[in-house]
């Protein structure tokens, strides 16, 4: 049996890897080979497994904990800065009893709006000085760089008070112009909801949300966008429109109308991305679908019968606000040749739509 002292060194060997690879995500379990996602796929890597009670001593040790407490709440979320390696987020679980880690590595600079391509309307996002900007899309999706590199931006350009409530915390932002407050749920606030309520009495001018998870938390969202601050939050809808009735979803039947007209109000920028493969290399490009409110958008949010609109509003948006759809970001992503025809095909809303376009752009594929 290794010893703990042994298992750290490996542990930091991998990650070390991990960060030299570029994995998004690193998972190891207890008497099983360690993972690295690369690009998106699964792989394993060369190196002996960790076994069960040296993996719950180094999780235990990463998220400042004793094996015990770790041991009691069966699951844990943390972030951990490993001199000479890098930070990264951790979540620890159990599967059939046994331990698991799952570790994603975070970059120590902040990734430029320009080094993620991301599209236009990010600039608009950082110029707003109130209301709800949301950053969407899946597990492993970017949502968390994206919005670091909005907040990144906001902080080095402009003079203002920034608040950060995550869970954990994790790109690490220094002031720049502005001041930046990081509050971590669990150590520095007991939830979302409350770190929000405390946010408002502290003279804020920019909140971060980590994640808009429940309906608690998205009330006190649209009050503090209502309330002239910039808010920036995440969440897990994989395009523009199911944000939209995904946050109308967490409302009560009776609350409906009120709260579409709510975020009808509130709403400025809705980015929904996903990290596609590269065509013929290695790493990803980001396909994304962008919202910016204008009266025509407004109107769909407020309106059910209208929210079928919503698509073309955002095709028709493209030269003056910067909105577009999945499909259009595909078209140009293709149009550079950074992915390929089957992947286009595969992430479209619309398939048969697509491929009339590429016909009639004449896109080679």
């Amino acid at each position: 049996m290794s010893s703990t002292s042994e298992t750290s060194t490996q542990l930091a060997q991998l990650l070390r890897a991990a960060i030299q690879l570029a994995a998004s995500d690193v998972h190891l379990k207890a008497g099983a080979v360690p993972m690295f996602r690369i690009d998106g796929d699964l792989r394993p890597v060369e190196s002996p497994p960790i076994l069960g009670p040296e993996l719950d001593a180094v999780s235990a040790q990463l998220a400042g904990r004793s094996v015990a407490e770790l041991g009691a709440a069966q699951h844990c979320e943390f972030s951990y800065e490993w001199p000479g390696v890098g930070r990264f987020r951790g979540h620890y679980y159990r599967s059939r009893g046994e331990s698991a880690l799952a570790l994603r590595p975070i970059p120590l600079k902040i990734p430029s709006m320009n080094e993620l391509r991301l599209p236009l309307a990010t600039r608009k996002a950082c110029a707003l000085t109130q209301g709800l900007v949301l950053v969407s899309g899946a597990t492993g999706m970017g949502k968390s760089t994206t919005l670091a590199s909005i907040l990144d931006t906001i902080a080095h350009t402009s003079c203002r008070h920034i608040i950060t409530i995550e869970d954990p915390v994790e790109y690490v932002f220094e002031d720049g112009m502005s001041q930046v407050m990081q509050r971590e749920v669990g150590r520095d606030v007991e939830s979302y909801g409350e770190g929000l309520v405390q946010a408002l009495r502290q003279d804020p001018d920019v909140i971060l949300i980590g994640e808009a998870r429940d309906r608690e938390t998205m009330e006190v969202v649209l009050h503090a966008a209502e309330s002239g601050h910039l808010v920036l939050t995440s969440a897990h809808f994989s395009d523009v429109q199911s944000a939209v009735n995904g946050i109308l979803g967490m409302a009560d039947a009776k609350e409906q109308l009120n709260w579409r007209y709510r975020l009808a109000d509130a709403l400025r920028v809705i980015i929904a991305q996903r990290l596609l493969p590269r065509r013929g290399g290695s790493g990803r490009v980001l396909a994304s679908e962008v919202l910016v409110a204008d009266p025509s958008i407004r109107a769909c949010v407020q309106d059910e019968a209208r929210m079928k609109n919503l698509r073309a509003a955002l095709e028709r948006g493209k030269s003056d606000l910067q909105t577009h759809t999945l499909d259009q970001s595909l078209l140009e992503l293709l149009q550079a040749r950074l992915i390929t025809l089957e992947m286009a095909q595969s992430s479209a809303q619309s398939p048969g739509e697509l491929m009339r376009e590429i016909t009639l752009r004449r896109i080679a594929v």
